[in-house]
């Protein structure tokens, strides 16, 4: 005599409920907040932006932002005031 077919279940859980809630730890890591930033200061405007959106100064070498450089600054705060006494 075979074995008797179970009856079809889709889950584990009775119907129309829900597994009981389990904050497990990566749900802890994926909502923890970034403690790195990706920005620099704009050594021309002071805004800070983000590090891969700029330029260099043409004589240090310190970070100008690219609303600066469209603006057609090329040089720091500190560059120009130095370029205006010599």
């Amino acid at each position: 005599m075979p074995f008797p077919i179970p009856p079809f279940r889709l889950s584990a859980f009775p119907p129309y409920t829900l597994p009981p809630f389990r904050p497990s730890a990566f749900n802890s890591v994926m909502t923890a907040p970034l403690k790195e930033k990706d920005a620099m200061r704009c050594r021309s405007c002071l805004n800070e932006e983000r590090a891969s959106e700029g330029y260099p100064c043409n004589d240090c070498g310190t970070f100008i932002c690219l609303i600066c450089t469209n603006r057609g600054i090329t040089l720091c705060k500190t560059c120009a005031e130095k370029a205006k006494t010599k």
